[in-house]
């Protein structure tokens, strides 16, 4: 397995990525690098699998695991990747969609280091650049207002399938809604 490659390629595609992509973009990718980095296994598919898992986007919001996938089936072989874990970083980078529930133990673990990218202490930061990405790249606009109504319902809705995530990152879910519901309570005044 040829890990720096692979790191390589991923570098150079996320660093030609738009300018509007100011979420999903090599600040978001190494994020999620970094939360599975501390996991004691399964590095030599979560950390793979954490840098193709939103490289679609170079192509398409619209699909973009598959897209990413697409190319893990491509190019992975020709850095002496075995076909079991090309399998296996498929399944954990499937697992990244919304609305999917993983279907493996590093699955899971990959879904929820995703989201530790925007449950940290910026919160408040990389929420704005996810809603000013999804302005300029899909032409959606929210007030202050339904932006923290979104933030609300999207933390709400949230559930962490790895022990890991429900450990660490269900308390800091409960603290960001507790300090949106405080703003719209504060915005309805």
């Amino acid at each position: 397995m040829q890990l720096n490659a692979l790191i390589t390629a991923c570098h150079q595609t996320l660093r030609k990525q738009r300018a509007t992509l100011c979420y999903h973009n090599l600040d978001h990718t190494q994020g999620v690098v970094a939360a599975v980095s501390i996991l004691p296994f399964g590095q030599d598919i979560l950390i793979p699998a954490a840098y193709l898992h939103d490289l679609g986007y170079a192509e398409s919001a619209e699909g973009h695991e598959a897209i990413a996938i697409d190319w893990a089936k491509e190019k992975l072989p020709k850095w002496n990747f075995k076909e079991k874990q090309i399998d296996e970083i498929c399944q954990a980078i499937a697992a990244t969609q919304v609305g999917q529930c993983p279907s493996t133990k590093l699955g899971a673990y990959l879904k929820d280091a995703d989201i530790s990218y925007s449950l940290s202490s910026h919160f408040w930061r990389r929420g704005s650049l996810l809603r000013q990405e999804w302005a300029l790249e899909m032409g959606q606009i929210y007030s202050d207002m339904e932006w923290l109504q979104l933030q609300s319902k999207f933390l709400k809705q949230l559930q962490f399938f790895s022990p890991w995530g429900q450990h660490y990152l269900e308390p800091l879910r409960r603290y960001y809604l507790q300090q949106v519901a405080e703003r719209l309570q504060k915005m309805n005044i």
